[in-house]
């Protein structure tokens, strides 16, 4: 059982409670338009009850210190699991350590918290700060609920799931040490993104884990693993799926059969015209936590900042040079797909640079030094990237190839090593 981190006064909340109607008749207009998404909610919010993550409110007194949380859905259909989830509104790595640790080993794992957030009761004393309207039917009076669990999509709830985790890697009684470190260094929430250099230790990272968060009552589904031929005497990698080609570690395409990360571009989805709006769209669906597509992604926003410039309506077609300029991008977008980025290579060994250059100033170069990282992580390229001239064309060897001049490279690396906090920019 865990308490809502505060920051200031309870009682200065204001009437939440106005909002979360509207914003809740308006969600209810857009169910009754799709009754397969309405069926599902329904059904969410009745498990939810079931389960009894949330409980009626008969005698609330609006008095005392209360908030309302607006709901909402959210849409995987790629999730394996829970396609729909009803959302609200650090002490753990960084996304981009997390991803790179992981793939610095030869085997690596992959698995899921079921319903992390709701395995951690909230104290009752916060529970008023965790209320929601809701109804099945319109013809149903709406009913105030509290929620009884840490809540998925509020602001504290990452932290809150995290700092559970270490609690159990702290009092855990029995000897698991493989297993609390991983629950400490290897979860990025209810993700565990792990691995091992050999199958033995990799089959006790799945046991241990298990082991421990079972002690708990969580329990571990959606076990991924890029070990499809498993030779070593006595280790069984049980429950772990190798068959599946594609797992998603934190977002990342990882192709789990040839061991590598690899984006996804939907050309299909492109408008036959180029407006604002659509350019937004796609701009921002172009996820690179890696920064490894950084190139593109920077001048898409540039475009983006050009058609402000000249005051372009949001649906209204862009003039032809934004046209001509952003169908390259497109095309560029085209060679990413065709483009992997190795995970773990023995043969690798050389000491490499890897620099990628574009218009954004100080975020013009990034590097990766000899060091593990580099030594491992490299670009492999199913065919030649020459339509984007703001990419490196030569990794690994000393030699590059940028949009611009050397002088203004070592400019900006004297600038990185002053502050090196600006070397992920």
């Amino acid at each position: 059982m865990t308490r809502l981190p505060f920051k200031g006064d309870t009682s200065t909340f204001g009437n939440s409670q106005k909002n979360a109607l509207r914003r809740f008749l308006s969600m209810e207009r857009r169910l009754d338009s799709n009754i397969e998404l309405k069926l599902e909610y329904v059904k969410f919010m009745q498990d939810y009850e079931n389960l009894g993550h949330m409980s009626m409110v008969k005698d609330l007194d609006l008095n005392s210190p209360h908030y309302f949380i607006p709901h909402h859905y959210v849409i995987k259909p790629d999730s394996t699991t829970t396609k729909l989830r009803v959302v609200g509104p650090t002490i753990q790595n960084e996304l981009v350590i997390t991803l790179l640790r992981f793939r610095l080993y030869q085997y690596g794992i992959t698995a899921d918290i079921t319903i992390m957030y709701r395995q951690f009761w909230l104290h009752r004393s916060d529970r008023n700060f965790q209320l929601i309207l809701w109804r099945e039917h319109k013809s149903q009076n709406i009913s105030v609920y509290q929620l009884n669990t840490v809540t998925y999509g509020t602001s504290s709830a990452q932290f809150l799931a995290t700092r559970c985790l270490h609690y159990i890697a702290d009092n855990y009684p029995y000897r698991k040490e493989t297993g609390k470190m991983i629950l400490k260094r290897d979860f990025y929430v209810d993700d565990m993104i792990s691995g091992a250099d050999d199958l033995e230790t990799l089959q006790a990272i799945k046991n241990e884990t298990t082991e421990i968060l079972d002690f708990y009552n969580l329990s571990l589904t959606k076990w991924n693993s890029n070990n499809v031929n498993i030779t070593a005497p006595n280790v069984k990698l049980t429950d772990i799926e190798t068959a599946r080609d594609m797992a998603c570690p934190l977002g990342m395409l990882w192709n789990t059969k040839e061991d590598y990360f690899c984006f996804t571009f939907q050309s299909t989805n492109i408008p036959a015209s180029h407006t604002k709006r659509n350019i937004l769209s796609l701009a921002s669906s172009l996820y690179d936590p890696l920064g490894l597509i950084t190139p593109l992604i920077i001048k898409a926003k540039i475009l983006l900042q050009q058609l402000w410039i000249i005051g372009c309506d949001w649906d209204e077609s862009v003039p032809q040079e934004i046209y001509t300029t952003w169908n390259k991008i497109l095309a560029d977008l085209h060679q990413v797909v065709c483009r992997h980025l190795i995970c773990w290579h023995t043969d690798f060994e050389r000491s490499g640079t890897v620099k990628l250059a574009g218009k954004s100033q100080p975020a013009i170069v990034r590097e990766l030094k000899a060091n593990k990282i580099s030594n491992r992580i490299v670009y492999r390229t199913l065919n030649r990237y020459d339509n984007t001239d703001s990419v490196a064309k030569h990794y690994g060897s000393g030699q590059e190839k940028t949009g611009r001049s050397p002088k203004m490279i070592q400019k900006v690396k004297t600038r990185l090593e002053r502050n090196p906090r600006r070397s992920g920019n």
